[in-house]
């Protein structure tokens, strides 16, 4: 009794936070059908997913593939489209002379795209997860990757695309220039190699960008594009969760079906590979969105905002698992999910005939623990 009660406390506040992610319509749907099944046995069982996979989805091969059409509270691409009309709307009536002038929120957006380019993912990064350790640059990857063994053509494609990348940061860095004069200063205070076209030039990985976010901490920035970069951070942030989710989905059903259907060599080294690329990719998506969240936690104060902390909450390394997947220790019963399975964004819109989602699963699962306490 003793543990019996701290765990059914445990298990109402995992069914909250799922009730909390979930849209009304579709959350009475769930609880009829899970209180139906608790009723009558012969009813169509809620916690049985109809999706079955009986191959590696590698190499070309037909296997069939889990496809839930997730919903996303912001994505980064939503803002992308909102500010684009914002623009477009700005430009009616402008004096031509004008119109050849980049609009502040493009600036911001652009600089985004060029540290994207930038960001890698290795797996030190991800182990120390601090965000100090998060800022590294994907031509750095690529460069470390090259080995010491590079053939020149190897190198050859590495310089182009170093060079490629500084000369689209200088033609960036003018633009900011012009809303950002705050940059110029603390460039110049940083030294010649701070400027990609300096007598010492920085490598392009190392170049700063001095966004809004990232220059706050040393000179004001004005509020509108700091909102500009707010909304976009915060779209990018959800966009890296739902890829999160996503690859940590995949890689549950790679390993599920590498224990029942790999055999010998060839199968388990195929089967590795794969599992490979995918723990990059997962390791890239929290990266991604520790990034974003260390700028919205320095743009929230100026902009007042608040509220985002309860959905886009901090990503420990512990949080990084698959739903089914429990801490070191953890039991059947006393296991409980990351947060990223119960913030929203984790099932599918409503009105869709889609398979179950990993979301709608574990909230049943939640549901049906307090209903047979």
């Amino acid at each position: 009794m003793k543990e019996a009660i701290p765990a059914r406390v445990e298990h109402r506040l995992v069914l909250e936070d799922f009730e909390l992610a979930i849209p009304a319509a579709t959350l009475m749907g769930w609880q009829s059908q899970v209180e139906a099944w608790e009723k009558d046995a012969k009813a169509k069982n809620p916690y049985k997913t109809e999706v079955k996979s009986e191959c590696l989805p590698q190499d070309g091969a037909n296997c069939p593939v889990l496809k839930v059409e997730l919903f996303i509270a912001v994505s980064e691409h939503a803002v992308r489209l909102e500010l684009a009309k914002e623009v477009e709307q700005s430009e009616i009536g402008r004096d031509s002379d004008f119109l050849d002038e980049v609009h502040p929120s493009i600036m911001i957006s652009t600089g985004l795209q060029i540290e994207d380019e930038q960001y890698v993912l290795s797996i030190s990064c991800f182990v120390q997860f601090f965000p100090d350790s998060f800022i590294r640059r994907r031509l750095a990857s690529d460069l470390s990757s090259l080995g010491q063994h590079a053939t020149n053509k190897q190198l050859a494609t590495m310089a182009e695309r170093s060079n490629k990348l500084r000369r689209k940061i200088a033609s960036w860095i003018d633009v900011q220039t012009l809303y950002m004069p705050a940059v110029a200063l603390e460039r110049a205070k940083r030294g010649a190699s701070a400027n990609p076209d300096g007598v010492a030039p920085t490598k392009v990985q190392n170049v700063s960008l001095w966004l809004p976010s990232a220059l706050l901490d040393v000179a004001p920035v004005d509020a509108s594009l700091r909102l500009y970069e707010w909304k976009l951070r915060e779209g990018q942030a959800y966009d890296a969760l739902e890829e999160l989710r996503h690859n940590l989905r995949l890689r549950s059903h790679l390993l599920k079906d590498k224990d029942r259907f790999a055999r010998g060599v060839k199968h388990n080294t195929r089967s590795n590979a794969a599992i490979k690329k995918l723990n990059v990719k997962i390791n890239r998506a929290a990266v991604k969105y520790r990034v974003a969240r260390r700028a919205l936690l320095s743009l929230s104060p100026g902009l007042k905002m608040s509220d985002w902390q309860h959905t886009l909450r901090d990503l420990a390394q512990d949080d990084v698992r698959a739903l089914s997947e429990g801490l070191h220790g953890d039991t059947e019963g006393t296991r409980r999910p990351s947060w990223i399975w119960t913030t929203p964004g984790v099932v599918p819109k409503e009105g869709e005939d889609t398979a179950l989602s990993d979301g709608e699963i574990s909230f049943r699962s939640a549901l049906g623990a307090i209903l047979t306490e």
